[in-house]
């Protein structure tokens, strides 16, 4: 069971890293989904996802849920 949850949310993380490269054309949708991704994403995976974010070099200014 622990694995499927693993997975899952890793499955979570990969799909909004793919959702946010998707919308970064648009800085205001970037916010949007990136506030939006916060609420299911735990601490260490928001920290995975602001050092992402950092090396694509998105205008998002990362922050701690």
């Amino acid at each position: 069971m622990i694995f499927i949850k693993k997975n899952m949310k890793e499955s979570f993380l990969e799909y909004t890293k793919y959702i946010l490269d998707k919308v970064s054309f648009d800085k205001d949708l970037l916010k949007k989904e990136y506030s939006k991704s916060l609420k299911f994403l735990q601490l260490e995976e928001i920290i995975q996802l602001n050092n992402w974010i950092q090396g694509k070099g998105l205008q998002l200014q990362p922050i701690l849920a």
